[in-house]
């Protein structure tokens, strides 16, 4: 065990490093060669042996494990062939760019509809004939596109289906062999970089839940890799700052330019697709010829770029195949996926925040900030415990921390994102100036909502400006009517309410100005609707405003929309959306029944007479009725998506940028 204590703003604290298998101790020695324990591992350690292997792998997958392009290099299988010795020639995942349904094969490179049931399909037909392939361990990416529709049996509740095709796929595998699921970015008609949509959050933290060690955030591992090396005012620095995969890693719409390496020279007019020298590019609609770092032009995977990576994104994912294959032959470092953590502000000194999932054995670690200096609020423990170092209270929203995790064979590190929640003492929400100016934020497309007649809201904000339409909440979905429900403010301080019925037509045209909204005041916005009976009540705080008629039409279609809220657009990245909210929130609230807040005692579960929140219980009933979405707390609690960890299903996602501004 050692221990340092760190000067930082307003004093110091301790850090104890402890050493895993006292047995095998680390040793220094000093100038008068005295041995002494060894110091903590940082960044600058990093080291692993080559990539010699005694065994052999399997990959399967769709493009994102075996590219879109040639066979030249279009697949991090075909990388991780080219970096490993050993028994690698039956190193199986097809190769790039081949799209044959053959179970040789076993993956897929590109076949448009392609989602993990039908991957899944191709390991469990290994046996009987190709039985043997089954005792490898192997890597298992596939079915994360965006497929809410046009594909058949493709589910809404796309997590839950992808986590039963690879439970499928794992319990396949024989000999006590592991399958390691690698977490793809998510793939739409709307990304400019990594969309980190709610689903693709759960999915991630419901993966790394149940499978711990064997699931694998592709997307925050390769913004981790470049995060530690990409220079200050580049694209890629821009495009991390966003929560974007790095443009050196995938697709884009920036030449080589505008990155910070040299651009690649070669022939124009490509006939489709190709692959060379490590860029994907592609052919537009008027046969002009880009080459980009990665895809993009007017095709059929025009806007499909982050899921498709470089020869250098190849690299990197096949780098970390490599090193989690040799950890688990025993002959490699540690191996640790990338990490998410909730803590309270106020958590007592010597708080477990997390347990790091690990592959292979640690002797020791250390946590690191990104400029590898020593961390002050966190210490790590001997079995990858995250503990709160300090007694102090801790900054709300998210710190980003590398682990440096070590043992005889080297050196490996990973990320770890400390979400700082409210406090313990914060039991009812508060307004907060979430980010400036802007915050938006999208729940999952699995929201367990039902066509039906009824729909209730609540919002407690404070508006920081009218010049502009305030967007509340505003469902929407791909077929008409496209925006079934949209709740906003009006620059004119009047509530805006507007509803289609499953025919598209208007079944609520409300625009109520009984009592505005100002700028710069606090208001809670209650709202409740039931069409079948033209019972309606609007609320702005305490005053109860004239609501006109509403239709009693057919069923509004709420089960298949997105549900967004605090902008009219989604949200992607850096993007706020349109009309993205400005100002301070505190509480977001969403029903698909009927809440009623002319009774003073549904209300008063949310504030009292005068406005002041309530103490709450995240997701108690009002009215016995449980709300579908609800967000409050602190900064970290609207950055994780979630008022109480335990609801994580029902997450909300705000954009990277407003994460960024919090933290």
């Amino acid at each position: 065990m050692s221990s340092a204590q760190l000067s930082v703003p307003g004093g110091s604290v301790a850090v104890t490093m402890v050493s895993a298998n006292p047995p095998v101790p680390l040793t220094m020695v000093s100038g008068n060669g005295i041995a002494g324990p060894a110091a903590p591992p940082e960044i600058g350690d990093v080291s692993r042996p080559a990539l010699v292997l005694a065994e052999f792998y399997n990959a399967f997958g769709d493009s994102t494990t075996l590219g879109v392009g040639s066979e030249t290099g279009s697949d991090w299988p075909e990388a991780f062939r080219t970096i490993a010795t050993g028994q690698t020639a039956a190193f199986n995942g097809g190769t790039g760019g081949n799209n044959d349904a053959s179970i040789e094969d076993i993956g897929n490179g590109g076949v448009g509809g392609e989602n993990s049931a039908s991957v899944t399909a191709r390991i469990t037909g290994l046996d009987p004939t190709y039985a043997s392939q089954l005792a490898r361990t192997s890597f298992y990416g596939a079915g994360l596109n965006d497929y809410n529709s046009g594909v058949s049996g493709w589910s809404r509740n796309w997590p839950a289906q992808v986590k039963t095709n690879y439970a499928t796929g794992a319990a396949a595998l024989t000999g006590s062999k592991r399958l390691f699921a690698f977490l793809a970015p998510q793939e739409n008609n709307y990304v400019s970089g990594c969309q980190w949509g709610a689903d693709h959050r759960f999915h991630a933290l419901d993966m790394a839940d149940t499978y711990e060690e064997l699931a694998f955030d592709l997307a925050r591992y390769l913004r981790f890799v470049r995060q530690l090396e990409a220079p200050s005012g580049t694209a890629d620095a821009d495009a991390l700052d966003q929560g974007q995969i790095p443009y050196k890693y995938r697709g884009g719409t920036n030449d080589f330019a505008d990155v910070d390496f040299a651009a690649i020279s070669g022939s124009a007019a490509p006939s489709d697709l190709n692959y060379d020298e490590g860029t994907i590019y592609w052919r537009t609609s008027t046969n002009a010829s880009y080459r980009k770092i990665g895809a993009s032009g007017a095709g059929s995977w025009e806007l499909v770029d982050t899921k498709h990576f470089s020869l250098w994104g190849n690299q990197v994912i096949a780098r970390l195949a490599g090193d989690i294959a040799i950890a688990e032959e025993g002959n490699g470092p540690p191996v640790c996926p990338p990490a998410r953590f909730r803590v309270a502000a106020d958590a007592a000194k010597s708080t477990v925040v997390g347990m790091l999932d690990i592959v292979g054995t640690a002797t020791a670690f250390a946590l690191r900030t990104y400029d590898d200096e020593e961390v002050t609020d966190f210490s790590i423990s001997a079995n990858g415990a995250i503990v709160k170092a300090g007694a102090g209270t801790l900054t709300e929203g998210v710190t980003e921390l590398v682990v440096v995790a070590q043992n005889d064979d080297g050196v490996l590190l990973s990320p770890v994102d400390i979400y700082v929640t409210r406090p313990s003492t914060e039991t009812a929400p508060e307004l907060r100036a979430i980010a400036s100016p802007y915050i938006s934020v999208a729940g999952r497309a699995e929201h367990g909502m039902s066509d039906g007649k009824q729909i209730s809201a609540a919002f407690y904000f404070n508006s920081a400006s009218l010049a502009a339409t305030q967007q509340l909440a505003l469902l929407t979905r791909g077929s008409a009517p496209t925006q079934p429900i949209n709740f906003n403010i009006q620059t004119n301080g009047n509530t805006r309410i507007l509803a289609y019925d499953d025919t598209n037509t208007l079944v609520a045209n409300l625009n109520l100005s009984t009592h505005k909204v100002t700028a710069g005041s606090p208001f809670w916005i209650l709202i409740a609707l039931d069409f079948a009976t033209d019972t309606r009540c609007v609320y702005l705080t305490e005053n109860a405003q004239t609501v006109g008629s509403i239709t009693n039409g057919s069923n509004i279609p709420l089960a298949d929309t997105t549900p967004r809220f605090l902008n009219s657009a989604g949200v992607r990245g850096y993007y706020d959306g349109l009309n993205p909210f400005a100002g301070s929130i505190g509480f977001i609230g969403l029903w698909d029944s009927y809440v009623d807040w002319t009774n003073s005692t549904n209300r008063r579960a949310l504030f009292d007479a005068s406005g002041n929140p309530a103490t709450r219980t995240p997701y108690a009933a009002i009215d016995s009725q449980v709300p579908r979405f609800e967000l409050w707390g602190g900064k970290g609690d609207w950055a994780w998506g979630s008022p109480d960890g335990s609801f994580d299903e029902k997450l909300l996602s705000i954009s990277h940028r407003a994460r960024t501004l919090m933290s």
